[in-house]
């Protein structure tokens, strides 16, 4: 029997970006030090930051928000729509940056204390948008939205 789906919602129209550069917290951001950067950072902002970085190595520029010549991203809002401003989705590697996915990681809210259930739960919603960490990098995130509690 073949796999059922069931269409939700229409979430816009996909961009395919290609990615043409590999920049880092480092390069991007002058992280020197991942350690130091998760301890200082609000959690979120650090959520911010990365998926920057993966948005400049997609060829997106930054004023108020990120843009290229066919979508925004406002990480601020949580928004991303296209020149006439309709919810458009934003391909990046394996994953889908939109208005959902967004929403999704930044207001996830683990409802139970399971650490390893919470760390594969956040790494899903990571690669939901389209983020993968340098594992140590991934580790020094769960351990702050662990240790904070940040929700």
């Amino acid at each position: 029997m073949a796999p059922r789906q069931r269409f939700v919602k229409y979430l816009g129209k996909i961009h395919n970006p290609s990615r043409t550069y590999e920049h880092t917290l480092q390069t991007r951001f002058n992280v020197v030090d991942n350690e130091n950067y998760t301890r200082k950072t609000p959690f979120k902002e650090i959520l911010k930051d990365i998926i920057a970085v993966e948005l400049f190595n997609h060829n997106f520029y930054f004023k108020k928000f990120y843009f290229n010549d066919k979508c925004y991203v406002d990480l601020t809002n949580l928004k991303v729509y296209d020149e006439k401003l309709t919810p458009c989705v934003v391909k990046l590697n394996e994953g889908f940056i939109c208005d959902y996915s967004l929403n999704k990681l930044f207001q996830y809210i683990p409802n139970h204390d399971d650490e390893m259930k919470i760390g594969k739960e956040l790494a899903s919603n990571l690669l939901n948008v389209g983020i993968k960490l340098d594992p140590t990098l991934f580790v020094l995130l769960c351990k702050k939205l662990l240790k904070e509690k940040v929700y």
